[in-house]
């Protein structure tokens, strides 16, 4: 592949992560500053112009020297940004949202997914009006909150499902949600694994329209009508057996 070259190599502290194991996932926040999360490790950190972690959070201090949020995090999966600036960070068998204060290196429990039903959580996406999308991977729903944690919307029963037309917020379904993003149409994109398609949550709309996929799997298509195309790749539904999907973990 032409055209691409190693910027540079990020190192952490010997004998950790660069012996025992890199980070699973890799972050850019909307100003550019760069943070890792340790899946299996529990801690999320940002990384400093030099390559080292400048801090972490998670339960316990995680490197010497290195000031730690405290913050319960376990199987932390994705990260985003709300206006304010403060970091949000998604958790998946415990299901929930930190919140994270930056400038005051404060953490605080946003929103707690299993005291409102959510089986498990995925990524977590800020909308342009400051609201936070959140999926539930085997819970088969995807859930809207305000930027103080309240919740707007839910999207799906909680039981798998499919339907491939364009289809209203109160009657959408979906099975294992594997990932989450927001695209820069501001629609919400969703790989939805057990379906085998790509779906797109059109907020303005609420409508949820499938891009790709018929919600069987296969082989076949190229060359035509995406929605015609079948897939057999959208991610592994087995786990590790500690609660934290296999299909996210390097």
């Amino acid at each position: 592949m032409s055209g691409w070259a190693v910027e540079r190599i990020v190192h952490f502290a010997p004998g950790d992560l660069v012996i025992d194991g890199l980070v699973h996932f890799g972050f850019h926040d909307r100003s550019g500053r760069q943070y890792v999360i340790e899946h299996q490790r529990h801690f999320l950190g940002r990384v400093g112009d030099d390559g080292r972690l400048e801090w972490t959070a998670a339960a316990q201090p995680v490197l010497a020297g290195v000031p730690n949020v405290t913050a319960a995090l376990e199987f932390p999966m994705y990260i985003d940004t709300l206006p304010d600036g403060s970091l949000l960070v998604s958790n998946f068998g415990i299901a929930r949202l930190y919140r994270i204060d930056t400038r005051t290196m404060a953490a605080e429990l946003l929103v707690d997914g299993h005291a409102l039903g959510l089986v498990d959580m995925g990524n977590c996406v800020v909308d342009r009006e400051g609201c936070v999308w959140v999926n539930e991977v085997t819970g088969c729903r995807v859930w809207r909150f305000d930027g103080e944690g309240r919740v707007v919307g839910v999207l799906g029963s909680g039981q798998p499902g499919f339907r491939p037309e364009a289809t209203s917020f109160e009657d959408a379904r979906f099975s294992w949600i594997y990932d989450l993003r927001r695209g820069p149409d501001e629609r919400l994109y969703v790989l939805d694994s057990r379906n085998f398609a790509l779906r797109a949550i059109d907020v303005g709309q609420r409508l949820v329209i499938t891009l790709a996929g018929t919600g069987r799997a296969g082989y076949s298509g190229d060359g035509g009508d995406a929605r015609e195309a079948t897939s057999s790749c959208c991610g592994r539904d087995d786990a590790d057996g500690r609660g934290a999907p296999a299909w996210r973990q390097a």
